[in-house]
């Protein structure tokens, strides 16, 4: 088993977004820290956005943020590498979330949203690093 597969399997594992892609077709690689991670059953996003917003709050904090328990987690091993979906609740928003991710650790990951345009992220994932 190999650490892509192995840290799939454990559900334990960081994204890094390098780049994103708005429903428009807006490109714009990041250079600050952007994160999407698995750890078990909770899923943790601090990921920026780029798009329109069909219902927008006052005062909302932007970007795509949430930390919760993530629901209909599904992880299925494809020619490429893996497909993993889930949901997750934030704090004004739900989103759907569909990661590809090849042998390797690239990652594409798709989200869409009840509140948001849809946005596509690209990176890479690799274990979680736990403090000791």
């Amino acid at each position: 088993m190999n650490m892509i597969q192995k840290i799939i399997t454990e559900k334990q594992f960081i994204f890094h977004a390098r780049s994103l892609t708005s429903n428009t077709g807006y490109n714009k690689n990041l250079t600050s820290s952007y994160d999407l991670s698995i750890k078990k059953d909770s899923c943790f996003s601090d990921l920026p956005f780029y798009g329109e917003s069909h219902m927008p709050i006052i005062n909302e904090e932007g970007g795509i943020h949430f930390a919760t328990i993530s629901e209909k987690y599904k992880s299925v091993t494809t020619k490429k590498g893996y497909e993993i979906s889930f949901t997750a609740e934030g704090k004004n928003d739900q989103y759907e979330v569909i990661m590809h991710i090849s042998k390797i650790g690239y990652a594409n990951i798709n989200i869409t949203s009840v509140r948001k345009s849809r946005i596509s992220f690209y990176g890479i994932i690799e274990p979680i690093k736990f403090k000791e």
